[in-house]
């Protein structure tokens, strides 16, 4: 996160009534947030580390606006220009090395389709709005198995320049019209404070809203986040009073705002609705921590103050910046299993953040900060500006050993495939008969899987890891069956025969359209009534995009009403058990079989009156996305996963169900994965999925013979 550099002076005595300019308590809050950002993103412990940033956002809003009052006040406004240089010559040079650096390396290491994806990610993360780019992408639906961009963490940059952007501007305006009224610098003070309080309620509140109907939009959203920095500058503010604090109330109001601020850490995950509410612990936490060492120095807070903790604040920055390139490059070349993971995890990190910011960031900043003196650009010499030959090689040095460090990895690769004889058992003992048990086709298949779970090299795909996204993409995907509209009869194909079979589904449903049509056509006309991420059983899901689950209810009810007012010669109905774990009943994943069980019953039987034929049949089981398992120096092995337990769970309970009922049901895993249970990333020279659960349309259409056996059989 951006940081701004105090105005250096003595640091007061634990009795000092003076205000410390030089904080090193907030530079020790910014270690804490850093580490507690980086752990939680290295290793997932602590869950709650991710909220280091919400300690980032009031700091910077707390020295930021500090700075902007005390030249407000010296010469009675703000240049606004001399700010922006300021911000520009403190984030740029770093966060751009950054970002040309990780895509330069992308390129090297992802197929063409990511790598195009993350130099897009790059030129909004460039023009401070990665926040809105990622914030689309985490309400769109088919993003949602994206693999994670390497600049993800620039949408917090984003979202302080945005504020940034309009703050000093309400600052300048609310000071001078309120010096039109009272003389008194304190007095203005109160009305700034007063507006800003009004802010920050508003933001807060719209955060509550936000939160609520659309969660992965509120978290990337400035309006949503406004509040944190508007906390902290309303301290800035403020600060005059906390001056008059004594050491025993500033020790305890130290000590609180710790023991929340580790509180947050430790229990708040990322299921907790955020930012609003749960976002006011941290944010209030290190609010208290400001307020007391306002005033001067807190007893016991020498962990915060120390040198080691002073230089991990300094070069924070740097530190964010590189974490989280280096655990999603080097995560993709390096294996997880590799008892040096998590060591050359952190040697890069350090490394990386030590060169930027002893090589990029400090020198770059003292250079640009003495070439723009006196409100201009004022060329000047090498030995003028202390950024001669040699500070200039240092950066070249350190930007060429980021690229080093991050590209040598990419040799270092463990490439034993995996061992049919190690494989460990299945998690569940409640297995449906395998597809592959049925007839020669499946048979047949099934030794093709089991031949790619052996390969240690990729074939030639067809289609390739570059463009897998699009050119697996099923021509239904955009024939309206992603969402089919029942009244105006999108979703249908009608090849002019006399009996219709119908498909009833969510996104599954979609990816396994194109394989029913080519094994259905001689037969039936088709009927696509799915809707993607809406699950087509009498369960509910939970779902942060507002009024979907409703939109989910509504769509279930008309096309069983639809269905059974045509009446079907079949019915296919499908549903990904990916969303086991997350029913609104709050039933954990591992007990919840009972209720998908009844929830499949309930809907066939509301579908009786079609007198439709019933066939149940799994979706795929959950994996790896090729896009974030497949790079340029990985090999099969790294995209093989196995089956999960949600499977076993729901293939058992709709098992259960259809039997109940009288209908069909197909188990599919036999047609994805092996006889030990291990799933490859391709069949043949056929890419099996375009993402975690989606079949690409080239391996549906393999999939017909092994379809239409199945359905013969019983």
């Amino acid at each position: 996160m951006a940081q701004s550099t105090l105005t250096k002076s003595s640091t007061s005595s634990h009795r000092s009534k003076k205000p410390t300019s030089r904080r090193l308590d907030i530079q020790g809050l910014r270690a804490i947030a850093v580490l507690a950002v980086v752990a939680n993103h290295l290793t997932g412990f602590p869950g709650g580390g991710f909220v280091g940033v919400d300690i980032f956002f009031v700091i910077s809003g707390f020295v930021i606006t500090l700075g902007l009052l005390r030249e407000h006040e010296k010469n009675g406004t703000v240049s606004f220009r001399d700010f922006y240089f300021r911000r520009v010559a403190r984030i740029l040079p770093a966060g751009i090395l950054t970002i040309v650096i990780t895509v330069t390396v992308g390129y090297f290491v992802f197929f063409a389709e990511r790598a195009s994806s993350l130099f897009q990610d790059g030129l909004w993360a460039l023009f401070f709005s990665a926040n809105w780019r990622f914030a689309t992408n985490g309400t769109d639906y088919w993003a949602e198995d994206s693999p994670i961009s390497p600049l993800q963490h620039y949408w917090s940059l984003g979202v302080e320049e945005q504020f940034y952007f309009v703050w000093p501007l309400v600052l300048v305006l609310v000071l001078g019209l309120a010096a039109k009224f009272s003389s008194s610098a304190l007095r203005r003070r109160y009305v700034l404070a007063a507006v800003l309080f009004g802010l920050i309620l508003i933001s807060f509140f719209w955060a509550m809203i936000e939160t609520k109907s659309n969660a992965p939009w509120a978290y990337f959203s400035t309006a949503s986040r406004a509040w944190e920095l508007g906390v902290g500058a309303l301290l800035a503010v403020l600060a005059p009073i906390f001056t008059s604090l004594g050491l025993k109330s500033r020790t305890i109001l130290g000590w609180s705002g710790l023991t929340g601020l580790a509180l947050s850490i430790v229990i708040i995950a990322k299921s907790f609705t955020f930012p609003a509410p749960w976002a006011a612990l941290p944010v209030l936490s290190t609010a208290l921590i400001i307020v007391a060492g306002t005033g001067g120095n807190v007893r016991g807070f020498a962990f915060l103050t120390n040198r080691v903790s002073a230089y991990i604040g300094n070069s924070s920055y740097s530190l964010y910046l590189w974490h989280f390139p280096v655990i999603i490059l080097l995560g993709a070349l390096w294996p997880l299993d590799d008892p040096m993971y998590y060591p050359v995890m952190l040697i890069v990190m350090a490394f990386l953040a030590w060169a930027s910011y002893e090589f990029v960031e400090l020198p770059a900043q003292r250079y640009l900060t003495r070439v723009y003196r006196g409100g201009g650009w004022k060329p000047l010499r090498s030995h003028q500006t202390g950024y001669g030959t040699s500070r200039a090689a240092f950066f070249v040095l350190g930007a060429l050993a980021v690229a080093v460090v991050l590209v040598v990895p990419m040799s270092l690769r463990h490439t034993a495939p995996v061992e049919a004889a190690v494989v460990p058992a299945p998690v569940s003992s409640k297995k449906a008969a395998s597809a592959a048990d049925k007839g020669p086709n499946a048979a047949r298949l099934q030794g093709q899987i089991d031949t790619a779970l052996a390969a240690t090299a990729w074939p030639a795909l067809n289609p390739s890891f570059d463009n897998i996204m699009d050119a697996g993409r099923p021509e239904e995907d955009a024939d309206g069956c992603s969402n089919t509209d029942l009244t105006n009869l999108t979703c249908v194909y009608d090849t002019g025969k006399a009996k219709t079979a119908v498909v009833f589904g969510d996104s599954t449903g979609i990816t396994l359209l194109p394989t029913l049509r080519a094994a259905l056509a001689d037969e039936y006309n088709l009927r696509g009534m799915t809707k993607a991420g809406c699950l087509m059983l009498d369960l509910r899901v939970k779902d942060d995009r507002e009024g979907f689950a409703e939109q989910c209810n509504a769509f279930r009810t008309a096309a069983i009403a639809e269905i059974n007012r045509i009446k079907p010669s079949i019915i296919f109905l499908t549903n990904t058990s990916g969303v086991l774990g997350r029913l609104a009943s709050g039933t954990a994943e591992g007990s919840a079989g009972p209720e998908w069980r009844d929830g499949t019953a309930n809907i066939l039987s509301a579908l009786k009156p079609s007198g439709a034929q019933l066939v149940v049949i799994t979706a795929p089981p959950s994996g790896k996305a090729p896009a974030e398992c497949a790079t340029r120096t990985s090999t099969p092995r790294d995209c093989i996963y196995q089956i999960p337990q949600n499977f076993y769970i729901t293939a058992a309970a709709m098992s259960e169900a259809a039997t109940a009922a009288g209908a069909k049901f197909i188990d599919t895993r036999g047609w994805f994965c092996g006889s030990s249970d291990y799933c490859p990333a391709f069949v043949e020279n056929i890419p099996v999925k375009r993402d975690t659960v989606h079949t690409t349309k080239q391996y549906a259409a393999t999939l017909v013979p092994v379809l239409k056996e199945a359905l013969a059989t019983q």
